[in-house]
């Protein structure tokens, strides 16, 4: 989400919020000045992160699909809202942020074997895989969206990674 510079007037409801970040819990007073704004430790709404862009990832992984506001507590976040947090969480309780959705991959591994395929595997930002022994290789053949790559050969490295635009 980033913060919309136009904030409505309009009545807002109640929302539940979820911190994620080492140092998160510094926000709790901030919160509290909101009536409208609940902390939760499940069945949040919202997922408050204050952190950098791993905050967000950790925050993807552990509630997937619920809606972050990734406040920036790093010099490194990129994804992240760059505004002071007084400013984001009070946006946050007047309904003024606007929506950024990322693009997320999605995977399915299947055994050489022929078995059907195991659970479908969703990142926000890449997969990376590799062997866990450095004197081992990775075979593999990979598809595209149902097209096979390099005519379905297979091929044989370190590893690969796929990841998103």
């Amino acid at each position: 989400m980033r913060v919309n510079q136009d904030t409505p007037t309009s009545a807002v409801k109640t929302k539940k919020v979820q911190l994620c970040g080492t140092h998160s819990g510094g926000l709790v007073e901030l919160i509290r000045k909101y009536p409208n704004l609940d902390i939760v430790d499940e069945g949040a709404d919202v997922v408050l992160c204050y952190g950098g862009d791993g905050t967000l990832l950790d925050a993807e992984l552990r509630w997937p699909g619920v809606p972050k506001v990734p406040i920036l507590n790093s010099t490194r976040g990129h994804r992240c809202i760059p505004h002071p947090p007084e400013e984001v969480i009070g946006k946050l309780a007047q309904d003024g942020l606007v929506s950024n959705p990322y693009t997320k991959i999605q995977a399915q591994v299947r055994r050489r074997n022929g078995g059907g395929p195991l659970a479908p595997l969703v990142a926000l930002n890449e997969f990376n895989v590799h062997m866990d022994r450095i004197n081992s290789a990775v075979r593999f053949k990979l598809w595209l969206n149902g097209d096979a790559y390099d005519e379905g050969v297979e091929v044989l490295g370190d590893g690969f990674v796929l990841c998103t635009p």
